[in-house]
């Protein structure tokens, strides 16, 4: 398998709506209350079937009272 690994900025704008994204689609999966909060980091690679990413996303838990809420 040939693999290319390129390292983009993590505030590029492909990177923060596939974290936002994510993010929601694990609020419809897990019924949880999180918010996006930034990229934290993340990793692309280039595959034969198209771009595999891997992300560490930052984001708030809502549903905990504001003065305890929990980052994640």
């Amino acid at each position: 398998m040939f693999m290319i690994r390129i390292h983009p900025s993590p505030s590029k704008r492909t990177w923060l709506e596939l974290a936002q994204f994510s993010v929601s689609e694990h609020n419809k999966e897990a019924k949880t209350k999180l918010v996006f909060e930034r990229v934290v980091s993340g990793r692309s690679a280039l595959l034969l079937g198209g771009t595999y990413y891997e992300l560490i996303v930052k984001a708030k838990d809502e549903s905990q009272p504001t003065a305890s809420a929990a980052s994640y």
